[in-house]
């Protein structure tokens, strides 16, 4: 699996563009404000990408806010990378259950204008 870094520049993730994102591991422990003006830049440029927040034990009221603005799971540190590889693995999971589901209901839907026509 390809890995990508970027940085977060002025709130927004700076990901090459052309790029395609699967998932996006975020640092929130240190961004504050930032960090969900980055989750919200991800989202808007990456809509199908799974978003996992990295956050401390002082700052779960970001973690809350950022599962609310979209992002689909969180880890806490420390942790064990195990735990870590467990929530990319499930995150992939989710991505590609999704995807087929967008692909059979995309399939349906020109089916179905077919048969209306």
């Amino acid at each position: 699996m390809p890995v990508l870094t970027a940085d977060i520049g002025h709130g927004v993730l700076e990901i090459p563009s052309g790029t395609h994102v699967d998932v996006v591991l975020l640092d929130a422990r240190y961004r504050g404000k930032g960090t969900m003006q980055a989750l919200s830049s991800v989202k808007r440029e990456q809509p199908d990408a799974e978003i996992i927040l990295i956050s401390s034990p002082d700052n779960i009221a970001l973690s809350m806010q950022g599962m609310r603005e979209g992002a689909s799971d969180d880890i806490t540190v420390p942790f064990d990378i195990d735990d870590l590889v467990e929530k990319v693995r499930e995150a992939l999971t989710r991505k590609k259950t999704r995807s087929k589901t967008k692909s059979k209901h995309s399939i349906l839907k020109r089916r179905n204008r077919g048969i209306n026509k």
